[in-house]
């Protein structure tokens, strides 16, 4: 399983090279980095890594201490493989099978948001609805009274994030058993695949002749209203 690498870094020329150098001298391979976050004169980026399971991940913080104003915000295998494209995958799914395009979400959000597990549950009592393969027996409560806004959250362990879906009475919650916790960027990004899902879906499963499920018929209340 490859390994995520969050590190907060000097936003100057040479660093990310330096950087990427001293993880490839302590043996790791570097697969892909991505800027999560920038602010004046520092950066946030995300670091896809293969390192073998039985080497300590200690070695990665090590050669991340190496570069001079570097350090690890987060580090965790994952079950991302390079190359996949987990949006799209979702998208088609959906349209493929809009009637559960609820349940698809949860199954494929892990993958796309880099989490351990996903639920969606009810917006006024929190009670799980569906999750994920890996979601607890008793999730962990997202804050109360965040409204129809996407926030992130720490709670009983756990990094998560939840997100309102529009007029459905319901929200999505992705969790992290070990950090980073989600940045602006993720949540935002989680916010525009559920806006997108949530469009499709109103768009596409009145012309279906296969009715929804009930969790996925929550998302029809406005459309059947119109």
């Amino acid at each position: 399983m490859p390994v995520h690498l969050r590190v907060d870094l000097p936003d100057r020329p040479g660093v990310l090279a330096r950087l990427a150098d001293a993880l490839a001298r302590g043996g790791a391979d570097v697969l892909s980095v991505a800027v999560t976050e920038r602010s004046p004169g520092r950066a946030v980026d995300d670091f896809l890594l293969e390192w073998p399971s039985q080497r300590p991940q200690d070695e990665l913080t090590a050669a991340v201490e190496s570069v001079a104003g570097c350090r690890v915000l987060g580090l965790r295998r994952v079950a991302t493989v390079p190359d996949e494209n987990p949006a799209l995958d979702l998208v088609t799914h959906v349209l493929w099978q809009p009637h559960r395009a609820v349940e698809t979400l949860v199954d494929m959000v892990p993958s796309f948001a880099g989490a351990d597990w996903a639920a969606v549950v009810a917006t006024d009592d929190s009670k799980c609805l569906y999750g994920s393969v890996s979601a607890p027996a008793v999730l962990p409560l997202p804050p109360s009274g965040s409204g129809s806004r996407a926030v992130g959250f720490e709670s009983a362990g756990v990094v998560g994030v939840t997100v309102p879906l529009p007029d459905a009475g319901v929200s999505l919650v992705a969790a992290r058993v070990v950090g980073p916790a989600f940045s602006r960027g993720e949540i935002d990004e989680l916010v525009r695949l559920t806006d997108l899902m949530v469009t499709l879906v109103r768009s596409v499963l009145p012309q279906s002749a296969t009715p929804p499920s009930r969790l996925t018929a929550r998302l029809l209340s406005v459309a059947l209203q119109a």
